[in-house]
């Protein structure tokens, strides 16, 4: 007796999602750097300078992350893909009067339309309030902020494979990275056959 298709075509995937299951699913192993660095200030808080903050509130004179409780919440809404979280997450830029609570967020930087943690205002970027007449918020938000934690039915897990921790702040490795990528941004308009060219302009 022949097995219908669609009986065949459901084993086939339960077969293929037995197996993914069973795949070994490695560690995902970080550079150390996340609270490495402190603050000189009285709370030894960490500063975060080798994470990703861009976003959250910071410090307009240093450039310093502002409240490392902000970065907490960050993480926070990253993990747990709740799009409330990431609406309570405090969103730059940050007054620089206002007086930092450590362990609290720093909600009353953030503008009006993120405030509140339902507001749907905070997955919209301006242009879009503009066209429901709202007023449009004055800094944009993450982009696709959980699209980290998305299932897809193809292929691995985006979660089952992992790669090297990155190189920190005060390796050889970053550094020569970063040459590399300044040398790219200075031969971004140079044709190959100048390369080697002792008079060309990108030499002086």
């Amino acid at each position: 007796m022949m097995i219908p298709r669609r009986s065949q075509a459901r084993q086939i995937r339960e077969d293929a999602a037995e197996f993914a299951y069973l795949r070994e699913h490695p560690p995902h192993i970080n550079n150390g750097e996340e609270f490495r660095y402190r603050r000189d200030d009285n709370n030894n808080t960490p500063s975060h300078i080798a994470n990703f903050t861009k976003g959250l509130p910071h410090e307009p004179n240093t450039g310093l992350l502002l409240n490392s409780a902000d970065y907490r919440a960050f993480v926070l809404s990253i993990q747990s893909g709740n799009t409330t979280d990431f609406a309570r997450t405090p969103l730059g830029p940050a007054d620089p009067n206002l007086t930092v609570v450590p362990r609290t967020l720093s909600v009353a930087l953030i503008t009006p339309q993120t405030a509140t943690p339902n507001s749907v205002n905070a997955w919209q970027s301006a242009i879009a309030q503009g066209a429901e007449g709202g007023n449009g918020a004055n800094v944009r938000a993450w982009e696709s902020a959980g699209a980290g934690l998305t299932f897809d039915l193809e292929g691995f897990d985006a979660q089952a494979l992992t790669m090297p921790p990155a190189p920190t702040l005060d390796s050889p490795e970053l550094a020569a990275e970063i040459s590399e990528v300044y040398l790219q941004a200075l031969l971004r308009d140079v044709h190959f056959s100048q390369f080697r060219d002792p008079s060309a302009a990108w030499r002086k």
